[in-house]
């Protein structure tokens, strides 16, 4: 399924050392499952890595001469394409304000980055699950790696309860305090190096 860890710039203003050592110790987890690196952009406010899906070579990133970028972990068909040609008219449609969410279909996660905000859009039954911290200072398709990029680890006693008893968490949390479960209901996130801007699904 591949998949990709994204991290605020910002969360290393603090201090840049420990910054640093958790972002590496939180993508070791992708490299002892044994993903390749299928790209990683830098940009001013954030870092993206992406990892390719086990024996798989088609494309997971399109990159674009001014800077933008498409690219997808999981399963993502849109309008009956998959790879490079439907990420780029998944692109296409977006930047020209297109209806999207119709075309697309599988388990996924999208991320694209254009006029410099970056949109994340999971599938709307949400059976792709995307984590992130409370902050949205890092946002992965990996529980593990986010568990391990957190400075302190903490069961959330009542998501534990709740787990215990019922089967599933009743919001979007996790047993680690600190972690969130992506709203699978919110069509993009802007990733802004502060404050992101949620813009909700018409129900």
């Amino acid at each position: 399924m591949g998949g990709f860890f994204l991290i605020n710039k910002a969360a290393a203003v603090r201090s840049v050392e420990q910054f640093e050592k958790r972002h590496r110790t939180a993508l070791d987890v992708f490299e002892k499952k044994g993903l390749r690196l299928a790209d990683q952009i830098t940009c001013d406010s954030f870092i993206l890595n992406v990892y390719q899906k086990m024996f798989q070579d088609q494309k997971a990133v399109v990159r674009f001469q001014n800077g933008d970028f498409v690219a997808s972990v999981g399963a993502c068909i849109y309008e009956g394409k998959t790879g490079p040609e439907a990420l780029e008219n998944l692109f296409g449609d977006f930047v020209a304000q297109k209806q999207i969410t119709k075309g697309l279909c599988g388990n996924f996660c999208v991320l694209i980055y254009h006029c410099e905000r970056l949109h994340i859009l999971t599938d709307y039954c949400g059976y792709y699950r995307v984590y992130s911290t409370p902050d949205k200072s890092a946002v992965s398709s990996s529980f593990l790696a986010l568990a391990k990029y957190l400075p302190k680890k903490r069961i959330a006693p009542q998501e534990f309860y709740e787990y215990v008893f019922n089967g599933f968490f009743v919001r979007e949390t996790t047993l680690l305090e600190g972690i969130d479960i992506l709203d699978s209901r919110w069509l993009s996130k802007r990733y802004l190096p502060r404050s992101p801007l949620n813009r909700r699904l018409n129900r």
